[in-house]
C-alpha cells in the first residue's frame, strides 16, 4: 500500500495513458466505420447520379424534339381538314344523286 501511496503519480498516468488509448480505438473503429459507409454510399450516388443524367438527356432529346413533332401533327391535321371537307363534298354529291335515283322527276342534279 505504501507503493501506492508513492506512486500516485505514476498511477495516475498511467490510467490516464490507458484512457486515452481507448479513446482513440474507439475514434479509430468509428473512423474507419464512417469511411466505409461514405464508401459506399458514395458508390450508391455515383450510380443514381449517372442514371438521372441519362434520364435528363432523354428528357431533353424528347423536349428538343416538340416543336418538329408539333408541326407535322399540325401539317397532318390541316391534311385531315382538307380530306373532311373533300368527303363533304362527295357526301352532298352522293345525296343530290341518291335523291335524283330516288324521284327522277322531282329533283334534278345540279
Amino acid at each position: 500500500m505504501d507503493w501506492i501511496i508513492d506512486n500516485l503519480v505514476l498511477i495516475a498516468f498511467l490510467v490516464g495513458l490507458a484512457g486515452a488509448l481507448a479513446g482513440l480505438a474507439v475514434l479509430g473503429l468509428s473512423g474507419l466505420r464512417l469511411w466505409r459507409t461514405t464508401k459506399a454510399a458514395l458508390g450508391v450516388t455515383q450510380g443514381a447520379t449517372a442514371e438521372l443524367t441519362a434520364e435528363v438527356e432523354r428528357l431533353q432529346a424528347a423536349t428538343d424534339a416538340l416543336p418538329a413533332r408539333q408541326a407535322q401533327v399540325q401539317g397532318e391535321v390541316s391534311d385531315l381538314m382538307g380530306r373532311i371537307a373533300a368527303l363533304g363534298v362527295v357526301a352532298s354529291a352522293a345525296g343530290r344523286l341518291l335523291g335524283a335515283v330516288r324521284a327522277p322527276g322531282r329533283e334534278s342534279l345540279k
